[in-house]
């Protein structure tokens, strides 16, 4: 089996796997929007995008607990004077309330801050390398500097040099009221609109943008509906 037969293969399960109960797609297709979101990102806003990728990027959104939520992705502008905050959406019935509300208050957020609260949660979890790991990224961006001796990191930067916040919505298209809601604290980038910019880019680009039109038009659960 070639490449491109193996990833049209692996997309047709994915199609076909996403109107079974219990299947996320989002968890699965996460792995091709990866392919393409710093492409995605940097052609909506015209900006060059940072390539580091920050899948699942913890939110320390109360103070208190030492808890996290995750935003499905960070990027950063190439200056690092923005950073993208993206929610991936495969089924708009998935879209809560809950989530919302949480980023919408990560729109106000210092992301500095944040990184500061997450020194802290470090300092309490049981994952410590994973945290490590995310913060060798972020020590790659020069937002932190990393003392081998003694564990610890530090910012190096101040709040008051924190970048600012874009909230993006990638999701198939949405109905008037939705839509009108989420745009008034997000940028939404639609499934159609990403096919139309992947489309022709290249054999693999062109095949997702197939299935992306798929999972646009119809939603998960109504292939025989």
């Amino acid at each position: 089996m070639d490449h491109a037969t193996a990833i049209e293969s692996m997309l047709k399960n994915l199609d076909r796997w996403r109107h079974l109960p219990k299947y996320q797609l989002e968890r699965r297709a996460d792995l091709f929007f990866g392919l393409f979101m710093h492409d995605i990102i940097s052609d909506r806003f015209s900006r060059k995008v940072h390539q580091i990728i920050i899948p699942e990027f913890p939110y320390s959104n109360n103070k208190t607990t030492k808890t996290t939520v995750n935003f499905d992705y960070v990027l950063l502008s190439e200056d690092c004077s923005t950073a993208y905050i993206v929610e991936l959406k495969t089924d708009t019935k998935s879209i809560r309330k809950e989530q919302e509300d949480y980023l919408k208050l990560a729109r106000k957020m210092n992301f500095m801050e944040n990184i500061k609260n997450l020194i802290t949660v470090y300092s309490a979890t049981k994952q410590k390398g994973k945290y490590r790991n995310l913060f060798e990224l972020l020590e790659e961006l020069n937002f932190l500097s990393w003392d081998d001796n003694e564990l610890k990191y530090k910012p190096l930067l101040d709040v008051a040099s924190s970048p600012q916040i874009q909230v993006v919505y990638v999701t198939p298209k949405l109905d008037e009221e939705k839509m009108s809601e989420i745009s008034e604290y997000a940028e939404v980038i639609l499934f159609d609109e990403i096919a139309n910019f992947l489309n022709g880019r290249g054999p693999v680009e062109t095949l997702f943008a197939d299935h992306l039109r798929l999972w646009d038009q119809i939603t998960a659960g109504e292939l025989n509906g």
